[in-house]
């Protein structure tokens, strides 16, 4: 086997693998013996007929297709070996030339990684994160209390914002009824916001029994494509009116939804568990500012190809999510707007975690943490927790596998250093 460097630029690099004839050869033989069974021939036994009778009665390029395809996922990372190189994409493969005599000859095209130089890390400037917990947010969760248990109630008057309208609606695009736009007896609480922007403003001053035409324009961003951009009407007709009716503000409604007896310890009570929820949430959201901080420091263009590699590894993690909750991600995919809107979605987000992972590992090998057995042992306890099992299965499972630990409880001592480093502004 030969293989060269045939093309370098912008982070994408070219190699040519060239095998002889000799090893095609080889690579042929094991396609016959792995198909030959597929394959019947008049006067033998399925599976029985010689190489050489095979060919001529099917072409002589019957096994060619899956001689190359073993010959290239063994060679191909073979040849980046010999060449020191280490792709940051998967690669583009083509045939330039496939033949007993002449052998194969295939290009592989992927990109690299770019080469960058990182700043000072270690005080990373974030925006401040506001932990406070005001009177409003105090008196917003009691609301939302209130709102648990309140009554619902049928009210004899026009509908109004909060109220809940039970209605019977029929939507038509260009006159023509559209998929998903009917439908009977729906609970629509007014000033939601969980219909098409105007939709809702147009049933408040109505009564029940009242037939109301709602006119309304899709987002031109509507997941939907067929209906962005496009007027719609709906037929409504409101079957009923109804309001929440909200217990009253006072020890004996604390009495009722806690354990405390009067509204002052109820509102204590409701700010320290704000405080926990802000002080985990705050956590998270320095975490998220870090990362992305880190992520900024390296201004360089990512290959394309590298980014849709990316992109492929998340949509396939994205699409077996979905499996695992009984959804077909076809249909998802094609509910919002196709795989490929669904890609131009998530592509700020991978090259965020490209940027991040490399930075990240620019710092691992910079640092070059040491590794203790007490650092070791933290991590056991951290993954048994995070996994649901034994300390011991986690060592085990590690045993055969300590760079990969190392590398694992390094990448934790960075997100470590630039948490504690970090500088709120």
């Amino acid at each position: 086997m030969n293989q060269s460097v045939v093309k370098r630029e912008n982070n994408e690099v070219t190699i040519r693998v060239e095998l002889d004839s000799k090893e095609f050869a080889e690579g042929l033989n094991y396609s016959y013996t792995k198909n030959k069974s597929r394959y019947g021939i008049p006067g033998f036994r399925k599976g029985k007929a010689p190489r050489g009778v095979m060919e001529r009665y099917y072409g002589e390029g019957i096994f060619f297709e899956d001689a190359a395809n073993r010959l290239v996922s063994e060679k191909y990372p073979a040849a980046l070996d010999a060449l020191e190189l280490s792709p940051s994409s998967k690669p583009e493969i083509e045939i330039e030339s496939i033949g007993e005599k002449e052998g194969l000859v295939f290009t592989a095209i992927f990109a690299v990684t770019p080469e960058f130089e990182i700043g000072d890390y270690k005080a990373l400037e974030i925006e401040a994160i506001d932990r406070n917990v005001s009177d409003e947010k105090v008196n917003q969760r009691i609301e939302e209390e209130r709102e648990k248990n309140g009554r619902i109630t049928v009210a004899e008057r026009a509908a109004k914002n909060g109220d809940i309208v039970n209605i019977d609606f029929e939507g038509r695009v260009d006159g023509e009824i559209f998929e998903g736009g009917s439908m009977k007896a729906h609970d629509l609480k007014l000033g939601s916001g969980s219909f098409i922007p105007g939709f809702e403003d147009q049933l408040v001053g109505h009564v029940a029994g009242e037939d109301v035409s709602v006119s309304v324009r899709f987002p031109d961003d509507y997941r939907a494509e067929h209906l962005a951009g496009k007027d719609a009407v709906f037929a409504c007709k409101i079957n009923e009116v109804k309001e929440l009716v909200l217990p009253e503000l006072n020890d004996e409604f604390v009495k009722d939804v806690s354990e405390f007896d009067t509204l002052d310890e109820y509102k204590k009570f409701i700010r320290e568990e704000l405080e926990k929820e802000v002080a985990k949430s705050s956590e998270e959201l320095k975490r998220q500012r870090v990362f992305a901080a880190a992520a900024a420091l390296m201004t360089e263009e990512l290959p394309e190809r590298m980014i849709e590699t990316e992109l492929d590894s998340m949509i396939e993690h994205f699409s077996n999510q979905l499996k695992r909750q009984g959804l077909s991600a076809e249909q998802y995919f094609e509910f919002m707007g196709g795989e490929d809107s669904i890609r131009n979605d998530m592509r700020k987000d991978a090259v965020q975690k490209i940027k991040q992972d490399l930075v990240f590992e620019k710092i691992r090998i910079k640092e070059n943490f040491e590794i203790t057995d007490e650092d070791k042992e933290k991590e056991y306890a951290r993954m048994a927790d995070m996994y649901k099992m034994s300390v011991d299965t986690v060592r085990s499972f590690y045993e055969g596998q300590q760079r990969a630990l190392a590398e694992q409880i390094q990448f934790e001592k960075v997100v470590k250093l630039l948490l504690d480093g970090a500088v709120e502004k």
